[in-house]
C-alpha cells in the first residue's frame, strides 16, 4: 500500500469515529428527537386530507429549510421563491372552495374542463415542482431523522394534490346543472294564513251521520277530501315552521313551539328558550322550567296568536272589571285559588279571587282529558280549582263557603301566585 493510500484510509478511519461521536452527542441526540416530534406531527397533518393544512405544514418546513440549514444567500433566495410559488397554491385552494366562483375562474382561464382533464394550476403546479426540488436537494443532513422527514414533506405534498384535485372535481363535476337559487325562508305569514284556515275546515260541524248533503246531494266524499286537504295544509305548515327555525341556531330568549316525535306528537309545548345544552333544551313554560331532549322533537316557530288569544288580552279583560289599582296575575301550576269565574276569552278562564284581585287559568290546563266534565267554567259560577303540579280539580262553591273561603285564599294566593 502506497504512503498516500495509508493516510486516505486512516483519515476516513479517524471521520467515522468523529462522525460516531457527533451522531451521539448529547445536543445531537435531542435535536433529533425534536425532529422525530415535527414528523409525527406530519402524519397527522397527512390523515387531515385538508390542502390548506398540507400547504401550511410545507410553509414551515421551508422556513425551518431557511432559517436553520441554509450556508448562503443564494440557498436563502431559493427557498424564498419557494415561499413565494406556495402563496400561489394557497390562493388556488381558496379559490378551488368556493364551486361557483372557482367555476367562473375556469371557463374564463382554461379551454376544457371536461372530466378528467382538471384544470392544471396554482396548487397542482406547486406540489410537482416542490416535490422534483426536493429530490434534488438530498436528504437534509442525512441523520435518519432528517431523512424520515424529507420522506414525509413530499408525501404530505402529494396528499395536497390529491385533496386539491377532489375539490376541483366537485366544484366543475358534480355541481347541480343550474346555479343553486337562495333559499328564501318560508313565508310564515302566509303559513299561518293557510294554517288558519285548514283549522276551520277541521272544525266544521258535520250531519248527525257524518254525511252532508246540498240540494239533495250527497256532498260527503266532498267533505273527506277537504279534511284531507286541510290535514296535509296543516302538516306542510308545521314542517315550514320547523324549517324555519332549524335554519338558525336555537338562541336563549326564543319564543319557540317544541313538539315531540313520539305518542302521536300529541304532546306540544311552547315556551321561552331558557338554556340551551348539548342534548338538552331548556323551555320556560309559564311557571315552570321544563328540559326537553332535542332529539325527542323538533322545535319550530310558535303560531303567531291572534290579540284575542293573547295573555295581554285577557288582562285587559280582567282589568275591565277589576277597575283602577286592580292586580291581574297568572295561576301558578300548584295552587288553590276560589272565586267567581268573571269572564272567559278563546285561551282563558278569568278569576276573581277578591275585590282587587283576578287569576288567569289557562283553558288548555282546565278543560282537557274531562277536567271540566260538568261545564263548571261558565261566567257567574263560584268555583274553587285546585292544582297540585300535576292534575287539576275544579269544583263548585256551596253558598256560604264563599265567605269562609276568602281569607284562606287570600293567604294561599301569596306564596301560591305568580306573573
Amino acid at each position: 500500500m502506497s504512503n498516500i493510500s495509508r493516510k486516505l484510509l486512516m483519515e476516513i478511519l479517524t471521520c467515522g469515529e468523529m462522525r460516531n461521536i457527533r451522531d451521539q452527542a448529547r445536543e445531537n441526540v435531542l435535536y433529533s428527537s425534536e425532529v422525530n416530534n415535527l414528523c409525527n406531527i406530519l402524519q397527522e397533518v397527512l390523515q387531515s386530507k385538508d390542502p390548506q393544512q398540507n400547504l401550511l405544514a410545507e410553509k414551515y418546513c421551508i422556513v425551518f429549510q431557511r432559517n436553520y440549514c441554509t450556508t448562503n444567500e443564494a440557498e436563502r433566495d431559493k427557498l424564498n421563491d419557494q415561499l413565494m410559488k406556495l402563496a400561489d397554491a394557497q390562493t388556488s385552494v381558496s379559490l378551488v372552495m368556493d364551486p361557483k366562483q372557482y367555476r367562473e375562474f375556469a371557463r374564463g382561464s382554461f379551454s376544457e374542463t371536461r372530466e378528467g382533464r382538471l384544470p392544471y394550476h396554482g396548487c397542482a403546479v406547486f406540489v410537482k415542482t416542490q416535490i422534483d426540488t426536493l429530490n434534488r436537494s438530498g436528504q437534509g443532513t442525512g441523520i435518519e431523522a432528517e431523512k424520515e422527514l424529507w420522506k414525509l414533506r413530499k408525501e404530505n405534498l402529494r396528499a395536497c394534490r390529491d385533496a386539491f384535485e377532489v375539490l376541483q372535481e366537485e366544484a366543475l363535476f358534480n355541481a347541480p346543472e343550474h346555479e343553486p337559487q337562495n333559499v328564501e325562508s318560508p313565508n310564515m305569514a302566509e303559513v299561518q294564513a293557510a294554517e288558519s284556515k285548514a283549522s276551520l275546515i277541521q272544525g266544521l260541524d258535520k250531519s248527525a251521520d257524518g254525511m252532508s248533503t246540498v240540494e239533495g246531494k250527497d256532498v260527503g266524499y266532498l267533505e273527506e277530501g277537504y279534511m284531507a286537504a286541510a290535514n296535509e295544509v296543516k302538516y306542510e305548515a308545521q314542517e315550514a315552521r320547523a324549517a324555519n327555525i332549524e335554519a338558525q341556531a336555537l338562541k336563549v330568549g326564543q319564543r319557540v313551539t317544541f313538539q315531540a316525535k313520539d305518542k302521536g306528537g300529541s304532546v306540544k309545548l311552547t315556551g321561552t328558550v331558557e338554556e340551551v345544552g348539548a342534548t338538552t333544551v331548556t323551555l320556560k313554560c309559564g311557571s315552570m322550567s321544563i328540559p326537553v331532549a332535542k332529539e325527542s322533537g323538533v322545535f319550530s316557530q310558535p303560531m303567531s296568536q291572534p290579540k284575542e288569544h293573547t295573555q295581554a288580552f285577557a288582562r285587559e279583560q280582567a282589568m275591565q272589571s277589576l277597575g283602577p289599582g286592580g292586580k291581574v296575575l297568572l295561576a301558578r301550576h300548584k295552587g288553590t285559588y276560589s272565586g267567581q269565574i268573571i269572564g272567559k276569552t278563546s285561551t282563558f278562564a278569568i278569576q276573581k279571587i277578591n275585590e282587587n284581585t283576578a287569576v288567569l287559568h289557562r283553558l288548555k290546563d282546565l278543560e282537557g282529558r274531562e277536567k271540566d266534565a260538568q261545564g263548571l267554567l261558565k261566567e257567574g259560577n263560584e268555583l274553587t280549582i285546585s292544582r297540585d303540579g300535576t292534575n287539576v280539580s275544579l269544583s263548585q262553591l256551596k253558598p256560604g263557603e264563599r265567605d269562609n273561603d276568602k281569607v284562606r285564599t287570600q293567604q294561599k294566593t301569596r306564596g301560591s301566585i305568580g306573573r
